[in-house]
């Protein structure tokens, strides 16, 4: 309740009469059992829970019939897992929003004929809000090139409570700053690649920790994948990864070669993973979002 998500998939379902089942701490089958025995119309939950889903021995034979919308949001989300949700809801609204409790009512929406030809967008901000992606300067950038996404909405800018400093570094001449680094495509749908703090600068190449989570997520022996950055003498920043492997891989030398194998021939040389470190599970906060400066040995 202490997010805009958390108080809009609270009070919306309310306001319509409907009912709302809270989870207070999420299970993966806990959530099953609520599903097939309730049959709710929609779901709200972060990739990292979607992705605990799909790899439950429960997810092939689970009775999702009754939802209609499953909504993810809170971080990126591997576009192979996206589908693989399509797939098993084919009569729902499968889709990754973006959104932040800053920006209070800014939506995004993907028409449904435009899912299927925009992969890994979030789709267009609904009016009256406006977006743009910017520079380090705060120049507006042309379609496709890798900025800040700056979001303005019409009314009194919002502030941090006690916090004049915060406010004006993130509220700048009418545009809130998200800190969040995107693009947008020619025709205005937005594509979310991480955060601006996530990136690891290798040797002067910029890696985006989401570019390679996804291609992670790809591997059948991986169930959850964290990406960030490991101190490196001459580089100054090399790329590591920590892995929660699936049910029957091994954690062994020859697992981390394939894994190492099977990214090299999806990313380029600079993006690939140099250590990865196989943990029982990653460190997360109370939304379920991975606390990576929590990630174990990330400096040694």
């Amino acid at each position: 309740m202490f997010s805009f998500a958390g108080i809009s998939s609270t009070y919306n379902p309310m306001k319509m009469g409907m009912e709302l089942l809270y989870m207070p701490r999420f299970d993966v089958d806990a959530w099953f059992d609520v599903v097939e025995q309730r049959h709710p119309k929609a779901t709200f939950v972060v990739p990292a829970m979607a992705e605990l889903l799909i790899a439950s021995p429960r997810f092939e034979a689970a009775d999702l019939s009754s939802l209609r919308i499953c909504s993810l949001g809170s971080a990126p989300v591997a576009p192979g897992t996206v589908k693989t949700l399509q797939d098993k809801m084919p009569r729902a609204m499968v889709s990754n929003a973006w959104g932040m409790t800053e920006a209070g009512p800014a939506f995004c929406f993907m028409p449904e004929e435009e899912r299927d030809k925009r992969i890994g967008s979030v789709g267009k901000p609904m009016p009256p809000t406006q977006f743009k992606i910017v520079d380090e300067n705060d120049n507006e950038l042309a379609p496709r090139a890798i900025g800040e996404l700056v979001v303005r909405n019409p009314g009194r800018e919002r502030e941090y409570f006690n916090d004049a400093e915060a406010t004006a570094s993130t509220w700048r001449d009418g545009w809130l700053h998200s800190g969040d680094l995107a693009f947008l495509d020619e025709d205005g749908f937005l594509y979310i690649v991480g955060r601006a703090k996530e990136v690891i600068i290798r040797g002067g190449n910029n890696v985006h920790a989401a570019d390679v989570e996804s291609a992670l997520y790809e591997h059948p022996a991986v169930r959850e994948a964290a990406v960030a950055s490991i101190p490196h003498d001459v580089l100054g920043e090399d790329v590591g990864a920590w892995i929660v492997l699936a049910d029957g891989a091994e954690p062994s030398d020859a697992t981390i070669d394939e894994i190492k194998s099977f990214c090299g021939e999806r990313l380029s040389d600079y993006k690939m993973p140099r250590r990865i470190t196989f943990v029982d599970e990653l460190p997360r906060n109370a939304t379920g979002k991975v606390v990576k400066k929590d990630l174990p040995n990330r400096e040694g």
